[in-house]
């Protein structure tokens, strides 16, 4: 997994992923933390950007290099809080080309705005405008003490909530086994 947060330091997005690890390491009974930890973490490697200055040239140039000096082979990205607006369309498609040209998949993080009124099919903003660039999208909601996740487009019947994330842990739950 190649990260990519434009919005917090790589020792922050370390701290995130060592937490989410220990957490599901204590929910699986894992034993030999450490041993385990080491072996995974050569599975993911952290960039960071700041928002306004992140373009896909930059990106594609930086991936080369890690690829072309055998230091890191991406099969997902991750982009942290990319801000979805019209003046990111043309980063959006850029994206997907790159995702198609490198065959890996990538997942995007990204804030919606509560107070802005859903497009016609149910997208929250910014979404809207540029779903059609997207294969499925998912939408987390809070509902007192879980998370529910919900598909918006390309997963099962999207009004069912399928699945929940354990707010104190971040962990996705399976919604009928934990009612």
């Amino acid at each position: 997994v190649l990260h990519i947060s434009l919005n917090e330091p790589v020792d922050k997005v370390c701290l995130w992923y060592e937490e989410v690890f220990r957490n599901l390491a204590f929910h699986s009974d894992i034993k030999q933390l450490d041993s385990f930890w080491e072996t995974i973490l050569p599975n993911r490697f952290i960039m960071t950007f700041k928002a306004e200055a992140f373009n896909v040239s930059i990106l594609k140039e930086r991936l080369t290099d890690l690829t072309e000096q055998g230091i890191f082979f991406p099969q997902m990205i991750i982009i942290d809080s990319l801000p979805f607006d019209e003046t990111q369309m043309d980063a959006v498609q850029e994206l997907k080309a790159l995702a198609k040209d490198h065959g890996v998949a990538v997942w995007f993080a990204v804030k919606t705005h509560r107070h802005k009124e859903p497009g016609p099919d149910g997208l929250p903003y910014p979404l809207y405008d540029i779903a059609q660039y997207f294969e499925v999208i998912f939408e987390l909601q809070p509902d007192g003490k879980e998370i529910n996740v919900r598909a918006l487009k390309g997963g099962p019947d999207s009004d069912s909530v399928d699945l929940i994330v354990d707010p104190s842990t971040m962990l996705v739950k399976d919604k009928t086994k934990s009612a």
